[in-house]
């Protein structure tokens, strides 16, 4: 699965193998003069969002640093 946000992408999928083809691919078509940024794990910050995978069959988005952020 692959998300696009203006000049965001989050990818995902049951294997890492195919993340890192297409990591690999979109490297060698827009990476050459910046390098992409990449963000692994069981918890992301994706647009101000904190998405949370680490509990089997739930995920779970807070934007509570986001907004905090906001107010403050």
């Amino acid at each position: 699965m692959v998300l696009w946000h203006v000049d965001d992408l989050k990818i995902s999928h049951i294997s890492k193998h195919v993340v890192e083809d297409i990591l690999r691919k979109l490297t060698e078509k827009f990476g050459k003069d910046i390098p992409l940024t990449r963000s692994r794990g069981c918890a992301l910050e994706y647009l101000g969002m904190r998405i949370d995978y680490q509990k089997k069959v739930k995920v779970t988005f807070s934007m509570e640093k986001y907004i905090n952020k906001l107010v403050n």
